[in-house]
């Protein structure tokens, strides 16, 4: 979709997994151990998030996410083979668990 300009509408983070969904109804799950702050933080620090036109902030932690590096997977590593933990984070997103 050319000339759209995508933004993260909520995240939401558990155990294994940082999910982000987009405006455009895509939701993006990546593991939190590609940001090492996230993956050894508390709960209550990852649901204080703030999001931007640029990506999200989590004040407490001083970690910041590009929509930009999201969308381009800049960082990835291999994905855990962990599919259901990768499901439940996707459903708690989506309202359905």
């Amino acid at each position: 979709m050319r000339g759209m300009r995508y933004s993260v509408k909520n995240v939401f983070a558990d155990e294994d997994f940082v999910a982000f969904r987009f405006n455009d109804g895509r939701v993006l799950a990546v593991p939190k151990s590609w940001f090492p702050t996230l993956a050894g933080a508390p709960m209550a620090q990852l649901s204080n998030y703030h999001i931007s036109p640029l990506g999200v902030h989590w004040p407490d932690l001083d970690e910041d996410i590009s929509i930009s590096g999201l969308l381009e997977g800049r960082g990835a590593q291999c994905v855990s083979s962990d599919v259901k933990a990768g499901l439940t984070c996707i459903r708690r997103l989506m309202g359905s668990v």
